[in-house]
């Protein structure tokens, strides 16, 4: 599946996968997204296009005081480490981002009267954000780096009652009707399941980004 995906990876685009939780570590399918993540960039490079890889880490399971962000500390998964060192790019060069500062960024979008998408917690009563406007923050920032392209690989599978993260999220903030996020870049998705089976999510076009 990499080499048709291959053949959509324009130079200067972001690359990302492998999405985890970092009191848990990744799943199978999740290790499966970051490794499809991986050899697309490998095979770009190899191209002599310029790209770069993009990790989301969800730290909400850890302590504020000690979340990478806050210690400025943070260590791959082993497994992760390994696919970087066969695949020549250094750790240093991926872009890691925090779930907890997207989440604080949402926020701020949503003080500032966006008309992003969001819920109401039942139990402060505060309007919190939701996956898709998660991940189109995300977009957004990549957006305003002045990254022309994302392509990304996100897991499928079932989730404990407590865990019920939106699966569609990466689709879904990609689509400005429905996040409320517009982007100057153009983002294409891909699903994995458990099974290892890679599914389209679709293709989005640029549209006038957020200043």
């Amino acid at each position: 599946m990499v080499e048709p995906v291959r053949r959509l990876v324009r130079s200067g685009a972001v690359i990302h996968g492998g999405a985890f939780r970092l009191d848990k570590g990744p799943t199978a399918t999740e290790f499966r997204t970051f490794e499809l993540a991986v050899e697309t960039l490998r095979q770009a490079i190899a191209e002599g296009k310029q790209a770069k890889l993009a990790c989301i880490v969800n730290d909400m399971g850890v302590k504020p005081e000690e979340r990478p962000k806050r210690t400025g500390i943070f260590t791959f998964p082993k497994e992760y480490e390994r696919l970087l060192i066969e695949a020549c790019i250094p750790v240093a060069d991926v872009m890691i981002f925090y779930e907890s500062t997207l989440r604080n960024r949402v926020a701020k979008d949503i003080g500032r009267g966006m008309d992003v998408a969001r819920k109401v917690n039942e139990q402060s009563g505060l309007e919190v954000p939701i996956c898709m406007s998660i991940m189109g923050r995300f977009y957004t920032d990549l957006a305003l780096l002045g990254i022309p392209q994302t392509i990304g690989f996100y897991a499928i599978e079932p989730r404990p009652s407590e865990d019920r993260a939106c699966p569609f999220g990466p689709m879904l903030g990609a689509d400005q009707r429905r996040s409320g996020y517009q982007l100057k870049m153009e983002v294409i998705v891909y699903f994995v399941d458990q099974d290892g089976g890679i599914v389209p999510g679709g293709r989005f076009e640029p549209k006038e980004g957020l200043e």
